[in-house]
């Protein structure tokens, strides 16, 4: 539990030049704003058996519209995106 100077808010900053691994039977996260994961190599997201995902919306964008915008936008989020703006 992190908590701040109210009560209700807090932060939890956790750095390693290697590695944070979390080995449990159940993992929630939840986030009333907004949540991001960045990598500047390979990303996985794996589900042995079933794997959901809801959302009103969803976009997918590649890296192609880094020279020619594709008809639904994207070069922007790309820009955005790219990982040389990890922080």
């Amino acid at each position: 539990v992190a908590t701040g100077p109210p009560a209700d808010r807090g932060n939890i900053l956790i750095k390693a030049n290697e590695g944070v691994k979390v080995d449990c039977k159940n993992l929630n996260m939840s986030a009333t704003n907004s949540w991001k994961i960045l990598t500047t190599g390979m990303g996985e997201i794996v589900a042995n058996t079933t794997m959901k995902m809801y959302s009103s919306m969803i976009r997918g964008v590649t890296d192609a519209v880094k020279n020619k915008d594709s008809k639904v936008g994207g070069k922007k989020f790309l820009e955005k995106n790219l990982t040389k703006n990890i922080t």
